[in-house]
């Protein structure tokens, strides 16, 4: 029996239930050992996310014409559950301090949906945010992407960075929890402090303003993504340690 903790959950949920662990980050890898399970039964494999379809840009100018985004205006996307601890509010504050023509998109919902609609009437940025709700295809929105956030408080891995990098899309994120270990700051993508609404708005400005570095953060992190984290390579690793860990109890491939 093989347990998978995907965030640093109550370990006692798991003792006398399951045989061995799989954590999708070597820092909850070591989290199982410091409380208790022996390392030889605690795994690290990562997360995957898939391959966008083919021909996925093509939606650009639909999704701009659906969302009343003009060709000139420039998209940020941020991914994911509209939670406190995802940073929306810091995102929505640096979107302040950005130029006019810079629009923020969120994909996703939760709880703090209608506390960010409000904060960004109150900023005065509201005719620059769209909220598209959940989505199980965010290629169409990568397809207008400039920038990809995750000014996340925490993040156990950061499953939005491997998507930024699948569609080779610059990325921005709190330097915090799985992303920190993920991202090689400057190489595959940019790294800023949680909670700095005016360094994630400088960050952001360097990507739109050189071009050179934002081809440069793309291209670094679909390399990242392709040395680790492709289906192919995340499936096979799985494969390969169920089979060594039935063999090892006695079981059969």
């Amino acid at each position: 029996r093989v347990g998978r903790l995907g965030g640093f959950y109550k370990l006692k949920n798991y003792m006398n239930k399951v045989d061995y662990i799989i954590g999708n980050t070597e820092q909850i890898r070591e989290y199982c050992v410091r409380g208790g399970w022996l390392r030889e039964k605690v795994k690290y494999l990562p997360n995957f996310v898939p391959e966008p379809l083919k021909g996925w840009r093509d939606a650009a100018s639909e999704v701009r014409r659906e969302l009343g985004i003009t060709p000139q205006q420039r998209v940020l996307l941020q991914a994911g559950r509209l939670h406190k601890v995802k940073g929306g509010d810091v995102a929505l504050r640096a979107l302040q301090k950005l130029p006019a023509e810079v629009v923020l998109v969120f994909a996703g919902e939760g709880p703090e949906r209608e506390v960010w609609q409000n904060m960004a009437q109150k900023l005065g940025v509201a005719e620059r945010v769209r909220f598209v709700g959940w989505t199980n295809t965010i290629a169409r929105y990568a397809a207008i992407t400039n920038v990809w956030l995750a000014p996340s408080r925490h993040e156990p891995l950061g499953n939005m960075v491997l998507d930024a990098w699948v569609h080779g899309v610059p990325m921005v994120a709190s330097n915090t929890g799985g992303m920190a270990g993920l991202i090689e700051d400057g190489v595959s993508g940019l790294l800023v402090s949680p909670e700095r609404a005016t360094k994630l708005a400088a960050a952001v400005t360097r990507v739109l303003t050189d071009k050179q570095l934002a081809k440069q953060l793309a291209a670094g992190g679909r390399q990242a993504f392709d040395a680790k984290f492709s289906e192919a390579q995340v499936v096979a690793a799985y494969v390969n340690y169920y089979a060594k860990i039935a063999k090892r109890s006695g079981g059969h491939d």
